[in-house]
């Protein structure tokens, strides 16, 4: 049941999105033609470390059947990952924007309660068809509190065709 209902979420915010999209201005879609994040991205190769960095904690290494997908609109933001058995597992989405080279992510609805109404912030390089995000896997709330598993990451994503 968990896993159907993280895949309908995941349909009605992008369709939600894509009736937002197609009520803008014509800057509007000037601005969406200019953001390079905008479309499918899929999760290749993600590191994960403790804090300091000094130890690998999981590494993630399936260019040939990823399991994770990100989707980009112009302003929202939309993951969904599967476990080994193929069935959906997490999901999240939700608002973000771009301030230099730093991403930033709001988790307005989430598979995982303690996420919902965090700010992810990660530092991002795009080289192509390929992105590269790294930074703390640590989040704030609008309340001011913090998130934080202590985790450093370092994920590579390329577009999906």
């Amino acid at each position: 049941m968990k896993n159907s209902n993280v895949a309908i979420l995941l349909m009605i915010i992008l369709s939600l999105n894509a009736c937002n999209n197609s009520n803008s201005d014509k800057s509007a879609a000037i601005q969406q033609d200019e953001n390079p994040l905008v479309g499918a991205w899929y999760l290749i190769n993600g590191k994960y470390y403790t804090a300091d960095r000094d130890s690998l904690l999981e590494e993630i290494n399936k260019p040939e059947q990823p399991s994770q997908m990100k989707i980009f609109s112009n302003s929202h933001f939309a993951y969904i990952s599967r476990g080994e058995d193929g069935l959906n597992t997490a999901g999240s989405a939700g608002p973000y924007r771009i301030e230099g080279n730093n991403y930033i992510e709001t988790h307005n609805w989430s598979s995982y309660e303690i996420a919902v109404g965090a700010i992810s912030t990660y530092e991002f390089k795009l080289v192509g068809d390929t992105l590269f995000m790294s930074g703390p896997i640590k989040s704030v709330f609008s309340d001011g509190k913090y998130w934080d598993d202590h985790i450093q990451m370092d994920e590579i994503r390329i577009r999906a065709k």
